[in-house]
């Protein structure tokens, strides 16, 4: 194995420094949105849970408008295509703590705010840095020559053409948010010597 000089290191991270501040200013609308939409995914998943079921505020209250079962019962019925209003004791203390425990969390917005942003924040910075690690591991260099281009049709969109005289890289985004899961996304590369 080729052993790395201390200049080549220096360079390398010169490089990645370059590829961040460069791609960091193409990438701002997204990175805003992105964060943006995982806080407030999150925030109305969480209010989601502390309102269901807002009639029913004890288990009591909740055994008189659906049927209870026990586990063994409910296993009898599992086949049974209609379980509707059908629990076991076990599924309602599931939906009650779960319930409790976001209502106790929402009544701190502001941590758990400031939470979500953080957690957003580090999975951004994570995939940048790999993205820029495989940028650097596929030999481009940092010369006159460096160009990115966006080729993305719509703005808001993340695909790049990152080039130099060696090298030449695709760098897209695959972005998902909907109701189910939280938002999140990925970077795909494709690295062609020139």
């Amino acid at each position: 194995m080729k052993k790395i000089t201390k200049v080549e290191i220096k360079r390398l991270k010169d490089l990645e420094q370059v590829l961040k501040n460069r791609l960091g200013v193409k990438l701002i609308d997204f990175k805003d949105n992105y964060l943006e939409q995982f806080l407030s995914w999150n925030i109305r998943n969480l209010k989601s849970i502390a309102n269901r079921y807002p009639d029913l505020r004890t288990f009591e209250e909740f055994k008189l408008k659906y049927t209870i079962l026990s586990y063994r019962e409910f296993q009898n019925l599992s086949s049974c295509s209609n379980r509707k209003n059908l629990y076991t004791n076990q599924e309602v203390y599931s939906i009650f703590n779960e319930r409790n425990r976001a209502e106790d969390r929402l009544k701190r917005i502001n941590l758990l705010t400031r939470k979500y942003y953080n957690e957003a924040f580090e999975n951004y910075e994570g995939k940048f840095n790999i993205l820029i690690k495989k940028m650097v591991d596929s030999g481009i260099e940092w010369n006159s020559n460096l160009t990115i281009e966006n080729i993305a049709p719509q703005c808001g969109e993340f695909e790049f053409l990152i080039s130099d005289t060696k090298v030449q890289i695709h760098a897209r985004i695959i972005f998902a948010c909907g109701a189910i899961k939280a938002p999140h996304y990925r970077f795909i590369t494709t690295v062609k010597k020139l």
